[in-house]
């Protein structure tokens, strides 16, 4: 009698071809998201990074990893804000710390949705 295969003792969403490329391991997640390894498990274990953590791999779901890249596309820091509006960094960072700027900190850094700042009136002198 033969020893029973892989396949045998899996059920089969385990093994589906379509449902494995869903997922991705940290490397790969790195390089799509074009940070460090260390820096995609640091985020996950953030809960920064929505993924599962399978013993010590984590792995991660390619839809997820879109919408993460989908919504920084969305917002910049105070340099980009900077530069849609026409301003120093300095100001920026001014304006949104009193509040006349609308901007969200996070982890210390300052960060703009991009349709909000071209939203806004022109600045004297446009």
């Amino acid at each position: 009698m033969t020893a029973p295969t892989t396949t045998d003792t899996l059920p089969a969403t385990m093994i589906d071809p379509e449902r494995e490329r869903e997922y991705v391991g940290a490397e790969e997640a790195a390089a799509l998201l074009g940070v460090t390894v260390t820096a995609a498990r640091r985020m996950a274990d953030r809960g920064r990074l929505p993924g599962v953590k399978l013993g010590r791999e984590w792995r991660f779901r390619r839809a997820d990893l879109q919408a993460l890249l989908d919504a920084q596309r969305e917002h910049v820091g105070a340099e980009g804000a900077a530069a849609i509006l026409g301003l120093s960094v300095k100001a920026v960072r001014r304006l949104a710390a009193t509040g006349r700027l609308p901007g969200t900190k996070v982890e210390g850094a300052w960060r703009f949705r991009v349709a909000d700042l071209r939203a806004l009136p022109p600045t004297p002198g446009d």
